[in-house]
């Protein structure tokens, strides 16, 4: 949705190589474009490029990466486009500052809250909130009182508290893994991001979100995908991203964003004439469920060797999992292994992709 807004690829010759790339690189014999499941199949199919993608996407970033996707953006740029240079246009940054779902989270948790308003003070009371949480889980209602009267949103009050609805984004720690392992609790943990969002003090909690995402987020994304551009010799440009933009989207008032999904970039693609099948199609990525790429046997399992090596093969082991959050922790490890090797111990790519090459048929055999 947001590429089609800036770029119209359904009409572009890049879209089109960038299908053919799918169909005969990454998924054979279909034009469709990818699920997270056909991802996993075909890794575990002897598709072996995601995996050793990991390696050498980390390795062209010079840090570790933060998205699954990312992987399959730096193939892509190298192998899915036409050879050569070129521009690519990026709809990173557009959920961030038009609406992503956790705004409208944010904007329903105001509205319950106001409803409550006058009992707000006896309900915050701590005796009070605390036999309400009990009742709740007990009954298995009034959970979303509950959580309106624990969560902080208002412009008063303040950034640093964990409970405040902003650090609700990009929430994929594991609390207990931190505390035991690295003895910090969740205010220490968090404290270079809180001191990153005191300056924004006062503004509306949707507000410091897309502040939040725009700084943290899409600004390391934007920059390990323009290192992955131009390392393939193309450049990357982030429409979403340029100041202009970002000024109208912060003076576009939030019920407005959000009175359907993306309705405002929605309204934008409609007047500039992409098909409305492209605009209101449900919104895909190259994310997969922990399940398929975290747990044992699952597509990283050939990394485990490089990360073990680093952390012990008993922790490595312990991250993999599931379900979130544990399954974030296995990614950091596998990302921090590889960059240290690579950057800190100075190992070489085609070192590590030998020990990923000698772990794979034992992932194909299971």
């Amino acid at each position: 949705m947001d590429e089609v807004t800036v770029g119209k690829p359904c009409d572009s010759f890049a879209f089109r190589r960038f299908l053919h790339f799918l169909s005969t690189r990454i998924f054979p014999g279909s034009y469709l474009p990818p699920t997270p499941e056909r991802v996993i199949e075909f890794a575990r199919t002897g598709g072996f490029e995601p995996v050793r993608g990991v390696v050498e996407s980390i390795a062209v970033a010079e840090e570790p990466i933060v998205h699954l996707q990312s992987v399959l953006m730096m193939l892509l740029f190298r192998d899915g486009l036409p050879p050569g240079r070129g521009a690519v246009v990026v709809g990173q940054g557009a959920d961030g500052a038009y609406g992503l779902r956790l705004h409208g989270k944010v904007l329903k948790l105001e509205a319950k809250a106001r409803q409550y308003e006058p009992w707000r003070r006896a309900l915050t009371f701590g005796p009070a909130l605390g036999a309400l949480r009990i009742a709740s889980m007990t009954v298995r209602r009034g959970g979303g009182l509950v959580q309106a009267m624990d969560t902080l949103w208002r412009p008063e009050d303040p950034i640093d508290d964990p409970r405040h609805a902003l650090w609700w984004l990009g929430s994929v720690g594991d609390r207990k893994w931190i505390r035991r392992h690295l003895n910090a609790t969740v205010p220490q943990a968090n404290a270079t991001r809180a001191a990153l969002m005191r300056p924004f003090q006062g503004r509306p909690a949707n507000d410091l979100i897309s502040i939040l995402d725009f700084l943290g987020d899409v600004s390391v994304t934007q920059s390990i995908w323009s290192k992955m551009g131009e390392a393939a010799g193309k450049w990357v440009y982030y429409p979403f991203n340029w100041q202009g933009v970002l000024d109208a989207a912060f003076e576009t008032p939030w019920d407005v964003k959000l009175a359907e999904p993306k309705g405002v970039l929605r309204g934008v693609a409609r007047r500039v004439g992409v098909p409305e099948f492209i605009i209101t199609r449900p919104k895909a990525n190259f994310d997969a469920t922990p399940k398929a790429w975290a747990s044992r046997g699952g597509v990283l399992e050939p990394l485990v060797p490089i990360a073990a090596k680093i952390f012990g093969i008993k922790q490595v082991r312990r991250g993999q999992a599931e379900k979130w959050p544990r399954a974030g922790v296995f990614w950091t490890m596998v990302n921090y292994a590889i960059w240290r090797r690579l950057f800190i111990e100075g190992d070489t790519v085609a070192g590590l992709l030998e020990e990923v090459e000698r772990a794979a048929p034992v992932l194909q055999a299971k």
